[in-house]
């Protein structure tokens, strides 16, 4: 097996697009990215796409290597001519079978770019990747991974809200395209960004592969080329801290979770509200609005007045030496620093 670079072409627009592939692909595969790519629609061709060198049709069950493709060959991506192309419809097996029911392999985009399922061909494979697959606990990363046929995963979203909050989290942008819409336009709108998504990723791949090539051509001619030195030692660089990032996936995984907010149910002077236990903090703080709520207010010794300066700097009005705080069943006497903050809040300081 070795990479070759092939051009797909549509000749219809006019579009090209350079790229490198592995010569052991079949012309199939090879056919459902160039419809990917290059915004072919299957279906004003009644399905029946094919591919042609130099003018040649290839054998779509065959690989590149044993077509005789190379690097730097032109592959045009074809429809028959419309005199004697069969009914879209008419039930026909022939080299330029339909890309939407494609035999699929690594590149096959079929999934995303119709209804059906792309890892099989038949009807049974799409049945099994259209049907979610769900179990209590799981993530939107895992759901993701587990459900690739937009069909699976949009249900899955619009049945657990806690799927849809990580996933608008995550693609807050998409979330809000697809928030509120029917089911069937929420997977057509799914589809069509993960289609956009993936021709800008082939895109990035293409424009990577030929400026490092680019680099490497220049550092054959000139060994000692800045610019190209530079571009293979951030090369490496990076290599070296992709390596870390997985090490500690594997071996920390807790360092790539996010802290939260800690907010508890507490009462002060037994009246409810909502604490903020800050690690951090110095001090336990609140403001001179809680505090009136809290019915303290009148406890508090304006000596210890001042500024409290840190993120910013706001005015201390004074201290209420002891206050009751009750988190759960458990009673703990604090001392408060009172605030001039308009907001009502207290920040609870753990020792």
């Amino acid at each position: 097996m070795s990479d070759i670079t092939i051009t797909l072409h549509n000749p219809i627009t006019g579009a090209s697009e350079s790229m490198p592939v592995a010569d052991s692909l079949t012309v199939q595969e090879v056919l459902d990215l160039g419809v990917a790519l290059l915004g072919i629609d299957a279906t004003t061709a009644g399905g029946q796409l094919f591919v042609t060198r130099y003018g040649k049709s290839l054998n779509v069950s065959k690989t590149l290597a044993e077509e005789g493709v190379g690097s730097g060959d032109l592959l045009a991506i074809m429809a028959p001519p419309t005199t004697t192309r069969p009914n879209a419809n008419a039930n026909t097996t022939t080299n330029s079978t339909a890309v939407a029911a494609s035999g699929g392999g690594g590149l096959d985009f079929s999934s995303l770019l119709s209804g059906g399922g792309g890892g099989g061909g038949g009807g049974a494979a799409t049945t099994t990747n259209a049907k979610p697959f769900y179990y209590a606990g799981m993530s939107f990363e895992e759901a993701v991974e587990s459900n690739t046929h937009p069909k699976a995963i949009v249900k899955l979203l619009q049945t657990h809200s806690h799927l849809f909050k990580e996933f608008n989290y995550h693609m807050p942008v998409l979330a809000k395209k697809i928030q509120d819409q029917p089911y069937d336009k929420a997977v057509e709108i799914w589809r069509s960004d993960m289609v956009k998504n993936s021709l800008r990723g082939a895109t990035a791949m293409s424009q990577i592969f030929h400026k490092e090539k680019d680099f490497k051509q220049r550092l054959q001619t000139n060994p000692n080329d800045i610019a190209a030195k530079e571009y293979f030692n951030h090369k490496d660089r990076q290599k070296l801290v992709n390596e870390q990032y997985r090490q500690a996936m594997q071996e920390y995984p807790e360092s790539m979770g996010r802290v939260l907010m800690l907010y508890i149910n507490a009462k002060i002077n037994n009246k409810p509200l909502q604490a903020f236990v800050d690690s951090g903090a110095q001090a336990t703080i609140m403001s001179k609005k809680c505090a009136e709520r809290c019915d303290i207010f009148h406890l508090l010794d304006t000596r210890f007045h001042g500024v409290a300066v840190g993120v910013g700097t706001g005015k201390i009005l004074g201290r209420i030496h002891i206050a009751q705080l009750q988190i759960g069943d458990y009673h703990f006497p604090v001392t408060v620093t009172v605030s001039k903050a308009s907001k009502q809040y207290i920040d609870i300081h753990i020792i």
